[in-house]
């Protein structure tokens, strides 16, 4: 009887690739940070690091392929799953044996290496978040999805640094590319979705145009931009508080690597799959605009608490608290937010599409880290969090001119 209220295979299956998905993007972005800012480089240098994350910006250029091709004739997602994981494999093990301190731009370039192959394993893995849970399924697979997925970005950045307290960066590094195993685990247990049997489209240039035409034409041009702004603006609050959080932690509140790792596994780890877990059975209960509203209000307002840090005692219990308030928020609109995404793509362009919004939704992490270090530089830390406040509740505001597309 009990087996009866447990989630299909295929909600494991993307839990396992949730984890595969997230483990890359700290690595190249707050652990490389660290590890940047152990060598002593400078903020503004640091804060142009964060231009290794555009692969994730640009990757809707070559997501038609990843919709159209099969190259090892296993199924088009298990394939790219495949072949980007392996990719991630050799990246992150050649990135072990670099030195920031002696090759900054060396290990800077095979970090945007490995954001191009976590990009591209982003692209297999979303089509297939895209086209196999069911409509009732979307909110539990979202929350299961984003469980993992922010569970592996906090091990590749909490367990990654306190490898490296006492081991060194590169262990820290072995270590996380070893990870990638449950990625390969994960691709061979999954199903190529039902949706498999759709005929590709029959021209290259019509698996280009196609979606991009299908999405206009079903929104109109001015909806479509104003979705494509919330795909930016969302989340922004996020990616500009956390561009230079490291940093913050490290330089400015004087944690230790051991001390920011072990709370950020251990309370952030937590937090994260709480936050998305109540996300996700709310969303059972409330529309999707109101969890969009309510969770995106939380999220943004979350970020006072790193200005009461700022203030406060240094303590590593007030930065257990810390972690723990900004996470759970932060996984509660991460939840509502795939949601949407998923449901503003179409099955037969679900690759296409889903890079395309995730895109812009990268464009702030991506490119806000210049920006962030001189907000730093020139105004200090208080006023960065609360700019990061007002960046996320302009991005809840924009919801409302798209309600009845929502």
């Amino acid at each position: 009887m009990f087996f009866r209220f447990l989630p299909p295979r295929k909600i494991w299956i993307i839990l396992l690739l949730g984890f595969a998905s997230g483990l890359p993007l700290a690595l190249t972005g707050s652990t490389l940070t660290a590890w940047y800012t152990e060598s002593n480089i400078s903020l503004m240098s640091i804060g142009f690091l964060s231009l290794v994350g555009q692969p994730y910006v640009y990757k809707f250029f070559w997501a038609p392929l990843v919709d159209r091709y099969d190259p090892l004739k296993i199924g088009r997602r298990r394939s790219w799953m495949l072949l980007s994981q392996i990719g991630l494999l050799l990246s992150l093990l050649l990135m072990s044996q670099m030195n920031p301190a002696h090759h900054p731009l060396g290990l800077a370039f095979l970090a945007f290496c490995t954001a191009i192959f976590s990009a591209t394993q982003d692209i297999a893995i979303s089509a297939y978040l895209t086209e196999a849970p069911s409509l009732n399924e979307l909110g539990l697979a979202s929350s299961f999805y984003m469980s993992s997925y922010r569970t592996a970005a906090i091990i590749a950045g909490a367990g990654a640094l306190i490898i490296a307290e006492y081991y060194g960066w590169k262990i820290s590094y072995i270590s996380m590319a070893a990870l990638m195993i449950i990625g390969f685990i994960a691709t061979f247990l999954t199903p190529e979705p039902l949706r498999e049997t759709i005929v590709p489209t029959h021209t290259l240039r019509s698996a280009f145009t196609d979606p991009l035409c299908e999405f206009l034409q079903r929104f109109g041009l001015r909806i479509a931009l104003l979705i494509l702004f919330i795909m930016v603006i969302y989340k922004l609050t996020d990616a500009f508080a956390l561009s230079l959080i490291t940093v913050f932690l490290l330089r400015t509140l004087h944690y230790s690597l051991s001390e920011v790792g072990l709370v950020s596994k251990v309370f952030g780890t937590l937090a994260v799959i709480l936050g998305s877990l109540v996300a996700g059975i709310s969303m059972k209960r409330i529309p999707l605009f109101s969890a969009l509203i309510c969770f995106g209000i939380l999220q943004a307002c979350a970020n006072l608490i790193f200005i009461w840090l700022f203030y406060t005692t240094h303590s590593v219990s007030h930065l257990g608290i810390a972690i723990f308030i900004d996470n759970f928020f932060s996984g509660m609109g991460n939840t509502a937010f795939l949601a949407l995404v998923i449901s503003l793509c179409v099955k037969e362009f679900a690759g296409t599409q889903f890079a395309i919004l995730s895109a812009f939704t990268a464009i702030g992490r991506v490119y806000i880290g210049p920006i962030a270090a001189w907000v730093v530089d020139d105004y200090g830390w208080p006023f960065f969090f609360w700019v990061s406040i007002l960046i996320g509740l302009t991005g809840v505001t924009s919801l409302f001119f798209i309600r009845k597309r929502i």
